[in-house]
């Protein structure tokens, strides 16, 4: 469902364009560039806080970031989102600038930006003084991952185990993490203001029309790459705006935008990580058994029997829990959940495979230091200076989905404690036994204290050739988080004759972060010699 996961690996730093000295552009349109990088360049655009109310003089201000096109000749803008939702584009744009650039000919300068009240976009949604008190929550609350602690053998074979004793600590878990939770976020709108309620997609959609607008002309249509979530805010752009600002748009890893648009329960109920457990037989744990001494974890043999040993790892640490030094890691012990973490990052990435393989054997075999190094909370280099640093990580997924998914009311009212654990159970046993969990916070926005004010209500669909140019649709056989059934929802959506659909025969979270074929390549790059 995501574009750029929620974070795992808990204590992640955003960053922002280097050395960069933002400058706002003027109303007039004509847009103060500052270079941050070569090849880079940046500045700061000005919009309205609520795009709702013509007489609201509040504003955001959207730090953005550019990689100059480098060949001729110049064909425009590509605007880029990495996902999220939240992510910091102006971070993001050092890496996927250059490759998009490639991808597109070096004919296009590629813009990515950060969202409102993300990153270095102001104001910005803040929760914590200190990166200091930042980790001190995730460390003692537990929210830091997006996965419980939890046996493997709890989304299996109930007889496996003692379910009554396990499934009581489950509930009791669960109400630790509800009150956090809402502590946690009380805390953030406390801290950020009247940007809470204003983060829904819709805006964000405004947002990017304004600033295509300033930097290239009302005139000029908007040409737009999104993954993951950055694929459903191409969707909302399609039906938002008039199909006369729209230019050639591609939209890869799909999140399902008719689920989007329901209530919080729905993540869970619908299939969203359908295809997780499918994407790690047939990504990672094939090619680990047949890649030989290239995987730390092929001596186990079999992929099955390499299954077997992460799942036996998971229950190891739950039934009989691992001490660690707390003047390393603080959070006590090694949790079941750290494996289940690294296990979402296997099916996310094929690029962290062979990381991933050494630190599940070193883990079975005792030793956990890689497991945790890459995924438990870490007090970073000294706690001492981060307690006059400002806190990286806002919680703006949260944010962003608790304003666009529709409110509990009395005819769908919240789950009590009781009937989410009954949900995600479900989901473990019936959906994915390694990620049926993955959702658990995310049917909490009840404890969202800010009302939302930028909540898109209209269709999701098209009129028949609507579109000057199709939307290109891209997915990948075997996603984890936004399977290929948003793929086909987004066609069914757009309509035939407005986008076209390629599914790639590959495993990951969606092709631009996995590894996009050279047939995908060429696709993207309008390049026709090639057809496949």
């Amino acid at each position: 469902m995501l574009g750029s996961h929620i974070s795992l690996i808990v204590f992640t730093i955003t960053l922002t364009l280097a050395g960069a000295v933002p400058v706002t552009a003027d109303a007039t349109g004509n847009v103060s560039w500052t270079p941050c990088g070569d090849g880079f360049d940046c500045t700061t655009i000005s919009a309205p806080l609520d795009w709702s109310n013509t007489s609201d003089a509040r504003t955001v201000n959207l730090a953005v970031g550019r990689y100059k096109a480098t060949q001729e000749p110049y064909l425009g803008v590509i605007w880029y989102n990495p996902g999220g939702p939240g992510d910091s584009g102006s971070g993001e744009i050092y890496s996927a600038g250059p490759l998009l650039n490639l991808a597109t000919n070096g004919q296009y300068d590629i813009i990515s930006w950060d969202p409102r009240g993300v990153n270095a976009s102001s104001p910005n949604l803040t929760c914590f003084d200190t990166s200091l008190n930042q980790y001190l929550f995730q460390v003692t609350s537990g929210i830091g991952t997006q996965n419980l602690d939890l046996p493997a053998s709890f989304g299996g074979d109930p007889s496996a185990l003692s379910v009554d004793g396990v499934y009581a600590e489950f509930e009791e878990q669960l109400a630790r993490k509800k009150a956090s939770l809402a502590a946690l976020w009380n805390q953030c709108v406390e801290k950020s203001g009247d940007i809470a309620a204003f983060m829904g997609t819709a805006s964000v959609v405004r947002d990017l029309d304004h600033m295509s607008k300033v930097i290239s002309g009302s005139d000029t249509r908007i040409n737009y790459y999104g993954i993951s979530y950055g694929s459903l805010l191409g969707q909302f752009l399609s039906v938002i705006l008039p199909p006369s600002r729209l230019g050639r748009i591609v939209i890869d890893g799909i999140a399902n935008a008719d689920v989007w648009q329901d209530y919080p329960t729905s993540q869970l109920t619908t299939p969203s990580y359908a295809d997780a457990d499918a994407t790690i037989k047939q990504g990672f744990e094939r090619s680990c058994a047949s890649a030989g001494a290239a995987c730390a974890l092929s001596s186990l043999g079999s992929a099955t029997v390499i299954v077997d040993a992460i799942h036996s790892l998971i229950d190891q640490l739950y039934f009989s829990p691992v001490q660690i030094a707390p003047s390393i890691y603080p959070s006590g012990s090694v949790k079941p959940q750290y494996v289940r973490a690294l296990l979402f990052e296997v099916a996310y990435a094929p690029t962290l495979w062979a990381t991933a393989a050494v630190a599940f054997a070193e883990a079975i075999s005792g030793n956990y230091s890689l497991l945790l190094e890459l995924i438990a909370p870490s007090p970073g280099p000294s706690l001492v200076s981060q307690a006059s640093e400002s806190a990286t990580y806002a919680y703006s997924v949260e944010a962003v989905m608790c304003n666009d998914w529709l409110a509990y009311d009395a005819a769908h009212p919240p789950p009590t404690t009781k009937e989410s654990a009954q949900l995600i159970r479900h989901n473990l046993e019936h959906v994915s036994g390694s990620m049926g969990d993955s959702l658990y916070l995310l049917m909490f926005c009840d404890l969202w204290p800010s009302k939302s004010k930028s909540r898109y209500e209209g269709t999701l669909k098209l009129a028949k050739q609507a579109l000057k140019t199709p939307i290109l649709i891209l997915t990948n056989t075997w996603d984890p988080v936004t399977p290929r059934l948003g793929a086909l929802t987004a066609l069914q959506n757009l309509g035939m004759t407005n986008s076209r659909l390629v599914e790639q025969n590959g495993t990951g979270h969606t092709t631009f972060l996995s590894g996009a074929s050279v047939c995908v390549q060429q696709i993207v790059s309008l390049d026709k010699r090639l057809l496949c």
